[in-house]
């Protein structure tokens, strides 16, 4: 069953507010972007616009990673002439049409 809240600004200051003293309490730190926090209609009048805070990143972290070849712009190799491989029957296959003896797939877990 899918549910959804809506709350006002004010509510989600305060809410927000509590769970920043909690962490203070626990961590001793709490990193916030005050900037995308503070509601862009009456924010001066929410706790978050007078809170103090400080945006920094926690490490470790979990990031998404982009594809080494996409950022780096390399250009990677189609390991099998297509062409040679639809010219005949797909149910042969043709070890000449291979430009790489061995292909090796690496795979990792975060588990």
């Amino acid at each position: 069953k899918k549910s959804m809240s809506v709350v006002d600004h004010h509510t989600a200051s305060e809410a927000f507010l509590d769970f920043h003293a909690e962490e203070v309490k626990k961590r001793g730190k709490c990193p916030a972007d005050w900037v995308w926090l503070v509601p862009p209609a009456g924010g001066s009048m929410t706790g978050v616009f007078h809170q103090e805070m400080f945006n920094f990143i926690v490490k470790p972290q979990y990031r998404t990673q982009v594809d080494p070849w996409e950022e780096e712009r390399i250009e990677v190799p189609c390991p099998i002439d297509t062409e040679l491989i639809r010219s005949r029957s797909s149910f042969l296959f043709d070890k000449q049409a291979c430009l790489f003896k061995k292909i090796y797939v690496y795979y990792g877990s975060e588990t």
